[in-house]
């Protein structure tokens, strides 16, 4: 009878732990290790788990997660046309009024966009005008995307329509400013500049912020620039300066008066007219470095010195000074050997500019530099993936020369450093400079 006893007691306790074993995860938590197993790349982990919590109840607010979460899986394998019909079922079962729905609907657009269709991702939004009129806000974020594909479609003439009638029903306040600057911004993309100069005018007046008013400003001085009303444009950052400005938005102001000065001399026909553009745009950058450098010597907080240092750094490379824009950038990070993000931020405009002057092996340097600075970082990493990839193009460039029997490089050997320089250029950071070729002469 003993015997028995145990042998039962044993049984159950073999069935509680194969209870326990078993346990039934719920749909939450599965979705958690869905993530996970993307996070890990591992794909079909991630769509075996998905599957099974929509399988497991379809119409849950979890499996339309786990509907949208598959729809991305499946763009990121640029299988798009299964992706957006994923996001198609959350549209089925989802309000577009529900966060899920709306990321949904924008990622089907998105990804049309991606493969060039434009055409089609205009249709997608024609057939849902009513729908999105009941979601005011999330509809004149499409219509504005709606503006954007109508330009990558070539038929501005419908973009601008789009972009009159969001500024037409935009409540007044900043409603209305962001969809003014927008229309102004694309009046400057497609070259309608005294357009965009009238759009910015109204974006100024508007300003609440002394940001927003710098923005703005920034803007129309460039809208100015290109419509070749130089004194209009340089007038526009005068008139803040006489505002008793100070700090470093003073220097900022000089900065943009003495681009809008050399491009007025770009521009110049006399040579009497060009030489004195060229000596008065030389004297506002001269100022803007001697203001930059005085506010940096007295900065305390390590980002703003960083920031200046930049901006100085900027200044003389507008003004075609790339030496002393290294000379001084190099000068800086000599000071402080320690500091990780100035050699991330100075220090990849340092590569930035060696690759335009083709000082491959200074390039390399910086890179390493900033590899070094930044381990197990994104930042590390890109630099250590840009100093391979300079690798591999010198040395196809050595082998072409080699093949060939000649003694320098051929052209088209350097369209990886160019490549290059495009990908730092998108990572330039605090103090871009303005450039004149920009469509808009913007300091920050």
């Amino acid at each position: 009878m003993l015997l028995i006893k145990r042998g039962i007691i044993a049984l159950l306790a073999l069935m509680l732990l194969a209870t326990v074993g078993c346990r039934k995860k719920g749909p939450e938590e599965m979705l958690t290790e869905a993530k996970e197993a993307l996070k890990r790349g591992d794909t079909y982990g991630a769509e075996y788990k998905l599957e099974s919590i929509i399988k497991s109840d379809p119409r849950s607010p979890a499996a339309q997660d786990a509907r949208f979460l598959w729809g991305n899986c499946l763009a990121l394998a640029r299988e798009f046309e299964e992706a957006r019909a994923k996001w198609g079922e959350v549209l089925q079962n989802v309000p577009l009024s529900e966060p899920v729905a709306q990321a949904a609907y924008r990622n089907r657009i998105l990804s049309l966009e991606e493969e060039g269709k434009f055409s089609e991702a205009i249709a997608e939004i024609g057939r849902t005008t009513e729908t999105l009129a009941q979601v005011p806000d999330f509809a004149k974020m499409t219509y504005r995307k709606l503006a954007d594909l109508y330009l990558a479609n070539k038929e501005p003439k419908k973009a601008e329509a789009q972009f009159l009638q969001i500024k037409k029903v935009s409540p007044p306040g900043p409603d209305t400013v962001t969809a003014t600057r927008d229309l102004g911004e694309f009046y400057v993309r497609t070259e309608q500049y005294d357009k965009a100069v009238a759009e910015f005018q109204e974006v100024k007046s508007a300003a609440k912020t002394p940001e927003d008013a710098f923005d703005a400003i920034s803007r129309l001085a460039g809208a100015l620039a290109r419509a070749k009303r130089f004194d209009e444009a340089a007038q526009v950052y005068q008139d803040q300066l006489d505002k008793n400005t100070t700090g470093s938005l003073k220097a900022v102001l000089h900065w943009g008066i003495g681009t809008i000065r050399r491009v007025a001399a770009e521009d110049a026909k006399d040579p009497k007219a060009k030489q004195d553009l060229q000596e008065t745009s030389r004297k506002e950058y001269d100022t803007a470095i001697d203001l930059t450098e005085k506010e940096l010597e007295s900065e305390i907080l390590a980002d703003k010195k960083v920031m200046l240092a930049s901006q100085v750094g900027n200044i003389y490379l507008e003004m075609g000074s790339d030496g002393k824009a290294i000379a001084f950038l190099q000068g800086y990070l000599d000071k402080h050997p320690g500091d990780a993000m100035a050699t991330w931020t100075l220090g990849r405009r340092i590569v930035e500019v060696n690759l335009i002057g083709k000082n491959y092996d200074e390039a390399k340097k910086w890179l390493r530099k900033i590899a070094e600075a930044l381990p197990n970082s994104r930042e590390g990493q890109w630099a250590a993936n840009q100093s391979a990839g300079l690798d591999q193009m010198l040395q196809q460039q050595k082998m072409k020369q080699q093949a060939a029997g000649a003694s320098a490089a051929t052209t088209d050997t350097l369209k990886g450093p160019a490549a290059t320089t495009e990908t730092l250029k998108g990572a330039a950071g605090a103090g871009e400079a303005p450039k004149a070729d920009d469509a808009n002469t913007t300091h920050s």
